[in-house]
């Protein structure tokens, strides 16, 4: 073992080994001491507590960012199918109505002189009486003018015809669609109107029956009994009754089964109601 110069003194090389090793364990011990002791439990229990709660923040922070996202996309991607739709009608339309108006226009013979007669003209579908008017071979002015100006009157009247048809039959797609649409806002009205009307009724019903009920219970306790089996028994017939009106009007809107559970939920709170104030009302005064 060699000597090595120490601060002050000469230590050997395991004296100093054994120095480095004290150190280290009073590190050692003084990080357990700190990490059992309640300031410092505290400290780390708080920022590990802090730590979670901002993971938690960020998680539903990005939750919230990511079904915005997604909401917005839908929104603009129905947004856009719809004008899609909407343009792809007009442009059909718009094609339509030139095929069927621009398109037909008046025949013209070829030459001048108004031979070949035979393809002297445009054969169109709307003017079909064009190619039959030009079958006759002939020469001269007059047969071509003839000719021409039956087939501006067979096109234009054929064009006319078409025009007219067309906005028919777009005025009654408006109709119906106009037509469908108060049927289905009228039936959503009805449906929403009967629905309220029952549970004002049935609540007020209840409040009724409660309150005679109170009234009669504090006379005597066996006429609130009988009046009570006769209540419920009204109540329910009633209600039965409702029911089957309410069930047999609403099919016809289109939503009886949201009325139908609706009016079951309300019968049954009723009566759950009646029996648990009488069951109350027969132990506090025999009881």
């Amino acid at each position: 073992m060699g000597l090595v110069l120490g601060p002050g003194r000469i230590m050997t090389k395991a004296q100093q080994l054994g120095q480095k090793n004290t150190r280290r364990e009073d590190r050692r011990e003084g990080a357990e001491y700190a990490a059992t002791s309640s300031p410092f439990v505290a400290k780390v229990k708080c920022r590990i507590i802090k730590m979670a709660l901002k993971n938690t923040n960020s998680r539903v922070q990005k939750i919230v960012v990511v079904v915005t996202k997604v909401v917005v996309v839908v929104a603009v991607v129905i947004v856009v199918v719809i004008v899609a739709v909407l343009v792809l009608v007009l442009v059909v339309f718009v094609d339509v109505v030139v095929v069927v108006v621009v398109v037909p226009l008046p025949c013209k013979p070829s030459r001048k002189d108004g031979r070949g007669a035979k393809n002297n003209f445009i054969i169109i579908s709307s003017s079909s009486s064009c190619s039959s008017s030009s079958n006759h071979r002939s020469s001269g002015s007059s047969i071509s003018s003839s000719s021409s100006s039956s087939c501006s009157n067979s096109s234009s009247s054929s064009s006319i015809v078409v025009v007219v048809v067309v906005v028919v039959v777009v005025v009654v797609v408006v109709v119906v669609v106009v037509v469908v649409v108060v049927v289905i806002a009228v039936q959503l009205l009805l449906a929403v109107v009967v629905v309220v009307v029952i549970v004002v009724v049935v609540v007020v019903v209840v409040v009724v029956v409660v309150v005679v009920l109170v009234v009669v219970l504090v006379v005597v306790v066996v006429v609130v009994v009988v009046v009570v089996v006769v209540v419920v028994v009204v109540i329910v017939v009633v209600v039965a009754v409702v029911v089957i009106v309410v069930i047999e009007v609403v099919v016809v809107v289109g939503v009886a089964v949201v009325v139908a559970v609706v009016v079951v939920v309300v019968v049954v709170v009723v009566v759950v109601v009646v029996v648990v104030v009488v069951v109350v009302v027969v132990v506090v005064f025999f009881f």
